[in-house]
């Protein structure tokens, strides 16, 4: 869970989700009793935006990241064909019923995830491959090449 101290370790809520020293961790306030959530490593690869709207790009992508990341938990982490689970961002989040077109249509990308939440029923976890083949055999496409 992000944020959580384990023995002098601290889970990074930035990019990396990595557990590091607390000491990995700025101070929050000037009387120095509170770390922040984002480690020094993070933290600097927002700071090197040049201008204020990169730096919220920046950060509006590390929330992006972790809310995508709490989604693909949240529907079991691994691919429902072939158990795929190495890296989280090979992983796709399908209609089962094959309606995403239409979907991406009505609602902004970010207003998807209270959706999958709220109708886990019609999603299902699917790496890169397995969701092509999918698309593919069922015709959500076409084939490329005619």
């Amino acid at each position: 869970m992000p944020g959580i101290k384990t023995g002098g370790r601290k889970k990074c809520k930035g990019p990396c989700q990595k557990m590091k020293p607390v000491d990995a961790f700025s101070f929050k306030d000037k009387a120095r009793t509170r770390r922040s959530g984002i480690c020094k490593t993070c933290r600097a690869t927002v700071a090197l935006a040049p201008d204020k709207r990169a730096r919220q790009a920046a950060l509006a992508k590390i929330r992006r990241q972790k809310s995508r990341k709490e989604l693909i938990a949240f529907l079991g982490g691994k691919c429902v064909d072939c158990g795929y689970d190495r890296d989280w961002r090979a992983m796709c989040i399908d209609h089962v019923y094959g309606d995403g077109c239409v979907e991406r249509k009505q609602y902004a990308p970010n207003a998807i995830y209270p959706l999958v939440r709220k109708h886990q029923e019609r999603y299902q976890l699917l790496c890169a491959n397995c969701n092509q083949i999918k698309a593919y055999e069922n015709s959500e496409w076409g084939p490329r090449d005619e």
